[in-house]
């Protein structure tokens, strides 16, 4: 078994140069954010839904929920850091730290949060790890 949940961090956090990075730096959590944060900086809150592993064991398919907060009180900001997570699990041929693929499963939505009112954007992704 891996570990999915430290392998989607550590994909994300990976690329120093990539936009995502630039825009969140280490501030992606799971499953819940850091206990202070308060949407200032941008920052992503994922939660691994489901985790299949291949009968052979070399490979595991697993539904990843992002939650993309811009680090402020603006959808535009939300959506900017939720393109460049889709940019970054889409990237071609940088496919490291174990992803092999990902592709989004649901259109993204953009949504407030109900205990805060802060606006974030959510997508789900099914993503392929390898050993």
């Amino acid at each position: 078994m891996i570990d999915t949940v430290a392998k989607v961090k550590a994909y994300l956090i990976a690329d120093t140069g990539s936009t995502l990075y630039g825009l969140t730096g280490t501030r992606i959590w799971s499953p819940i954010a850091q206990d202070n944060f308060t949407n200032t900086a941008a920052a992503i809150v994922y939660h691994v839904a489901s985790e299949k592993p291949h009968a052979s064991g070399s490979t595991y398919t697993t539904q990843v929920t992002f939650k993309c907060y811009g680090g402020s009180n603006s959808f535009t900001t939300a959506r900017t850091v939720y393109r460049a997570l889709y940019d970054r699990l889409h990237a071609k041929g940088s496919y490291s730290n174990s992803i092999l693929r990902a592709w989004q499963v649901t259109a993204s939505q953009s949504l407030l949060d109900p205990d805060t009112g802060w606006p974030y954007v959510l997508a789900t992704y099914q993503v392929i790890f390898y050993r």
